[in-house]
């Protein structure tokens, strides 16, 4: 493939003199090909390019920032005037401008690139943290995004399993944040995609991490250990981590009414979980265009839960009313996968992915119910349930011009569930399932400002749910547009129709409580549910100021949906139903700003859902937090309060912020720190769930005992050799299995 080169002079505009140390930054796509700074006298020179369409950005201290499109052919001439900025001098006050002010548009999304600040940071959760559209949570290793989801993580477009902590934040080149992602990544849930970007490197390297994290009054708890040994070609990652969680009380005030008994009563409950998980991946680079990896896990957990409770039940008459229970539940996930990837030249390559599933649960419970103190009724369940689960996929890419991809692909998934009551083989419930999707996309710059993405797939789907076969053909589609104003405005438009099918767990048609008066059970008829998604996003950003707002109607049509119904002896039935029609509008504000050793962010939202034939109901979301560092101390807050959650048949309300977080952490060394924080302050955790059908009525005050005042510690250490000569094709392998759970 031939190569070329770019050269050219930036100047200021006012004297047309060279400008020393500028930022160019070239970009292919939404991927930084190579950046450089001006010499002395203004000039640069960038070689070894690939012929193509691209994007030129120079920024420097003091000017604004300029962007040129550039088609490269040979040996390519590019003079750059820069505006100086206008400002007013005052005493104390220094005018400083760097690439983290630059916010890059997509046709999907936003690009971002961290601060001098951040990239020297020795954990990439803390750099992460100034990103405006995500909260980073470092002692938690993980991230979301401001509108309250878990996004898909990238790095340089592969996927990874659990966590970026292996990234050293200085080998970030970008971080783009999709909020409108393709088919290949809406049939599988996902409403965003983070894509973490890093610069070549190359040479041996070792990363080695231990991690430890406990609560007081000791209730959580965890510990991890990671590794990362090899080089270019040849690479190993490993970690070993568990997990416990030690008397999880929870405290019930339940009021059941239906058209032949009322039943009142408290319980308690108390929960105790342990949980391992292993994991070894094998990363090779042969050549340049070559990449496989090798990965299995295996991960391990056993809960168990007692409880009692007592109260009163009438029908004929009064009686008062007792119980006790237990219950064990083991969780076994097996995974093996592979990986391959082939690139035939910049932009272009084409994935396969192969993966395996094996998950054994086990759920034993009993329970015993006594009337007036006399009449005693004892009630056990024995599962046990095996799943196997696989999945091929291969997805092709193909870039081209300075913003456009050509995208498509397929995923053949199968699963085989067998659901069996110990006691009882007729409860036997076999679950079958093979899907097949196929999808195709395109984006591309139609005018000099305005993005655009075209992607849709087709879900082929065969399910056998005891003994009840549902074969269907579903659609999923994306179109999007963003417009960017000007270097501070934006405006994005998209539309997405998506398709869900209904879980083994809401289609199993077997009992699966000991609640002699509540049956819990699927639904084998169940049929998938469309979603019609319009959201428009506004936003603005300004040195280090990004402001975010957004208007969205959703609505869902056959919606899978918890509903009930009370059977011929008064006993109410919980089970899922496609229940007609849900519309729901939302309006949200989010602002973020980002100062020299720290950021603040706070957002609001009002929402409303509509269900058929039902009266609407509204609710409310806040969210506030930031961080500031100082020296080695550094410093973080987080807050969230949702209103309340509708569904078909039960409304919740909280009582108390969901979350409510305040860290303090002291950093040893940039890979060695501390941390303290201080969980619900605001008190134990609450909310009231109302549960009503035509004959039956529940009222439920539930509080999470285990969620009050409290604080724990953790204690993170990372040795590093030579960590930015890692390969950065990380951790491409995951998969989405979590095993059965009833």
């Amino acid at each position: 493939m031939a190569r070329h080169s770019l050269s050219g002079t930036v100047i200021d505009s006012t004297d047309s003199k060279g400008i020393a140390g500028c930022d160019i930054i070239l970009l292919r796509g939404d991927s930084i090909f190579s950046e450089t700074k001006t010499a002395s006298d203004g000039k640069f020179e960038i070689r070894g390019i690939p012929g193509g369409e691209y994007t030129v950005e120079a920024s420097a201290l003091g000017y604004g920032l300029e962007r040129r499109g550039i088609a490269v052919n040979g040996g390519q001439h590019l003079d750059i005037a820069l505006e100086p900025l206008k400002y007013t001098a005052l005493d104390e006050v220094t005018v400083t401008a760097d690439k983290s002010d630059i916010v890059t548009r997509t046709a999907n999304g936003q690009i971002f690139y961290l601060s001098k600040e951040a990239r020297a940071l020795g954990n990439p959760f803390m750099a992460l943290m100034e990103i405006p559209l995500l909260i980073s949570d470092p002692n938690a290793a993980s991230i979301s995004t401001v509108y309250g989801d878990s996004p898909l993580v990238l790095v340089n477009g592969n996927r990874v399993n659990s966590g970026i902590s292996p990234i050293k934040p200085s080998e970030i080149e970008s971080v783009e944040i999709v909020t409108n992602p393709s088919a290949r990544y809406i049939r599988e849930g996902y409403k965003s995609v983070v894509n973490i970007r890093l610069k070549p490197k190359s040479g041996p390297f070792t990363w080695i991490e231990l991690a430890t994290r406990h609560d007081l009054p000791v209730d959580y708890g965890f510990g991890t250990f990671q590794f990362e040994v090899g080089n270019p070609a040849l690479s190993v990652y490993g970690r070993l981590s568990g997990e416990y969680k030690y008397r999880e009380k929870t405290f019930k005030d339940i009021c059941r009414q239906s058209a032949s008994y009322t039943q009142a009563f408290t319980e308690d409950k108390r929960s105790d979980a342990h949980k391992v998980l292993g994991e070894l991946l094998l990363k090779g680079n042969p050549s340049k265009h070559d990449y496989y990896a090798i990965y299995a896990y295996i991960d391990s957990s056993l809960k168990e839960q007692k409880y009692e409770g007592e109260g009163s039940v009438t029908q004929s008459s009064e009686k008062d009313y007792a119980y006790s229970g237990q219950s064990r539940t083991r969780n076994t996930v097996a995974t093996a996968s592979a990986y391959y990837k082939h690139s035939f030249a910049p932009g272009h390559h084409l994935e396969s992915r192969l993966y395996y599933n094996y998950n054994r649960n086990r759920l034993a419970h009993d329970r015993l119910d006594s009337y007036a103190g006399v009449d005693e009724t004892e009630y056990g369940q024995l599962f046990r349930n095996l799943r196997h689960s696989g999945t091929f996929q291969i997805d092709y890419t193909l870039s081209y011009g300075s913003m456009a991809e050509i995208i498509a692909g397929s995923s053949t998934m199968f699963n085989n569930d067998r659901i069996g009551h110990v006691s009882d083989p007729r409860s036997l419930f076999r679950h079958r399932n093979v899907t097949e999707y196929l999808y195709a996309g395109w984006s591309d710059r139609l005018w000099n400002k305005v993005w655009a993405v075209l992607s849709a797939g087709v879900e082929m789907v065969w399910i056998d749910a005891a003994g009840y076969s549902n074969n269907y053909v579903r659609p999923h589609s994306n179109l999007g547009f963003n417009w960017m104003i000007n270097r501070h405005n934006s405006l994005d438009i998209t539309y997405q129709l998506t398709n869900t099918s209904p879980s083994v767990t809401q289609l199993n048609p077997y009992n699966t409580s000991t609640d002699n008066m509540y049956v819990v059970k699927g639904n084998p008829y169940l049929k998938p549910q469309w979603m019609h998604y319009l959201p428009f996003t506004y936003t603005f950003n300004t040195r280090g100021l990004y402001i975010s707002a957004r208007v969205y109607y959703k609505e869902i049509r056959d919606l899978l949906s918890p509903t009930g119904y009370t059977d011929g002896n008064g006993v109410f039935v919980s089970t899922y139903a496609n229940v007609g029609r849900l519309r729901q509008k939302l309006a949200g504000l989010n602002a973020s700003y980002r100062f020299s050793n720290g950021r603040v962010y706070a957002s609001f939202s009002v929402a409303e859902n509509c269900f058929d034939n039902k009266k609407a109901h509204a609710f409310r979301e806040y969210s506030a937090g930031g961080n500031w560092r100082t020296g080695p101390w550094s410093f973080y807050g987080r807050f969230f309060y949702q209103t309340r959650a509708v569904d078909d048949i039960t409304i919740t309300d909280y009582h108390t912020p969901g979350q409510f977080e305040l860290q303090a952490n002291y950093n040893f060394s940039p890979d060695f720190w501390m941390g303290v924080c201080l969980k619900n302050p605001t008190g134990k955790y609450r909310f009231t769930e109302r549960t009503q059908t035509d004959s039956y009525r529940q009222v439920s005050d539930i509080t999470l005992n285990y969620r009050r005042p409290s604080v724990w510690f953790i204690i993170r250490y990372a040795f590093r050799r030579n960590q930015d000569k890692r390969i950065k094709l990380d951790k491409v392998l995951n998969s989405t299995e979590t095993g059965i759970r009833l």
